[in-house]
């Protein structure tokens, strides 16, 4: 599905160079996602950077044979990489699948949303820099979604709300470092 645009997005001039989570990592996480009742699947990435990885969730959930119609949400503070990833998106996600993805880039700060679409079932976060404040923040926003059923980051969530389903190493695109990455299942 995804096909490959060289470094096009690691380096927009001005901004810090970050990396994504390879294809074969996500294949990993999503094998423990849950999924609700519906007829629709609404994954949403926040600091979603050129949108490979919503891209790569979306390519994995095909695979895993899901015929529920999937929604691409991404939140991206920066102003450059949120127009890079509306023109890459597009040309990421092949022809025959189009009909089954919707997706749509905010080019917004995530602290000063008061609240994510209510249709999201699925969260991403990856963010080295997220201050603890942040994250608290995000977490908030994740678990007042009520269709919300998984959470994949790379900080630890509170278990009061957040039961943990696995710890998965994940490999980062263009390098060997092996980061741990979490998914989370909402306490009901």
């Amino acid at each position: 599905m995804a096909r490959e645009l060289g470094n096009l997005c690691y380096n927009v001039p001005g901004e810090s160079i970050y990396g994504e989570i390879t294809l074969n990592s996500i294949r990993q996480l999503t094998q423990y996602f849950s999924f609700p009742d519906d007829d629709w699947i609404h994954i949403v990435d926040i600091g979603s950077g050129a949108g490979y990885m919503l891209c790569n969730f979306a390519q994995c959930l095909l695979e895993l044979g899901s015929e529920r119609k999937i929604h691409l949400t991404g939140y991206e503070i920066s102003a450059e990489r949120a127009r890079l990833s509306r023109e890459i998106i597009p040309q990421l996600l092949e022809k025959d699948c189009k009909d089954m993805i919707e997706w749509e880039i905010y080019q917004a700060d995530i602290q000063k949303q008061t609240m994510l679409p209510r249709t999201v079932t699925h969260a991403v976060s990856f963010d080295k820099t997220f201050t603890p404040a942040l994250l608290a923040h995000m977490e908030k926003l994740q678990r007042s979604c009520p269709s919300l059923t998984n959470v994949v980051s790379n900080h630890k969530y509170p278990e009061k709300y957040w039961d943990l389903v696995a710890r998965v190493p994940c490999k980062l695109r263009g390098s060997s470092q092996v980061m741990s990455f979490f998914v989370y299942k909402k306490k009901t």
